[in-house]
Formats: structure tokens, sequence, C-alpha cells
């Protein structure tokens, strides 16, 4: 599979291209994206030329714009795991879901996938309890309250 990475000069874009660079489950990198990047990296994603199967975004939720204008061009698959979306943003994922498959989530965990169902299910059984969500984050954070937490609020 042939991988745009956007955002790949951040934390967890550099992790999918170090997968990807390695050979992780037959992943290669199509191009590499980043606005702050350098060397191999593009600035935008307007700039691939490459021919590639799927976008990974970990970069801001500043660039959907950018990446509905390319998706609707390419009618590429993407993979948005970008939270602190404008309701204007959000429409404009919804309308490019139209044109191309969209996986769209706050956080990429399978354990925060398991932990929001759990917390879904143990609402459900104490229906009068008082829930409240604190978080706790290093000091690079850059959305607060995060997606995960807005995710966790959204599922109880």
């Amino acid at each position: 599979m042939k991988i745009i990475v956007n955002g790949a000069a951040g934390r967890m874009g550099s992790e999918v291209c170090r997968m990807a660079d390695e050979g992780a489950r037959g992943a290669c990198i199509a191009a590499r994206v980043d606005r702050f990047g350098s060397g191999d990296v593009l600035h935008s994603i307007a700039e691939v030329t490459a021919d590639a199967d799927v976008i990974i975004d970990f970069s801001h939720h500043s660039a959907v714009s950018e990446l509905c204008e390319y998706v609707k061009k390419t009618s590429l698959p993407i993979v948005l795991a970008t939270t602190g979306h404008t309701d204007e943003e959000l429409a404009k994922i919804n309308e490019m879901a139209k044109v191309a498959p969209v996986f769209f989530s706050a956080n990429m965990s399978l354990g925060v996938a398991l932990l929001a169902e759990l917390a879904k299910q143990t609402v459900a059984l104490f229906p009068d309890a008082d829930v409240e969500i604190i978080e706790k984050h290093h000091n690079r954070k850059l959305d607060a309250p995060s997606g995960t937490a807005l995710m966790l609020a959204k599922a109880i």
C-alpha cells in the first residue's frame, strides 16, 4: 500500500513514516507532506504527484480545506486523525466523505475505543451518576479539551 502521510514531520506522522519505511504490512511512503518539513518532505498536499492508495493525516485540523480539495480531485481514501475541528471543517469532512472513503476518529488507539464503549455501557447501568472527565497531558498538548476527552464525553 502506497501512503501519503500529511503531517509527516510531527510525532505521529513520523511514526507512520518510520513503520512504512520498515515495510510494516507491505506499506511504503508515496509522499511525505508537512508544512514544517525539510529534505524530501513536500510543504503542501497539492504538490503531491506520486501515485498513492491512501492518505493518512496526522497534521492539524486547519489542513482540512486543502485535504478536501485534494481528495475531491483524486478520490483517494483518507484517514483523518486530527482534532479540534470547527463546524465548518466538519461540514467539509462530511462533503469529502461523499466522494471518497473517510475514516475519522479523535483517537486511533484500540484501547481508547474500548474505553469509550465501556464508558457508554457503564453510564447506561448508572443513569443517575454524576460523570466527570478529568484529563492530564504533556506540556506540548495543543488542544484542550482533547479530542479523546470529547470523544469519551460523546460516548457517555
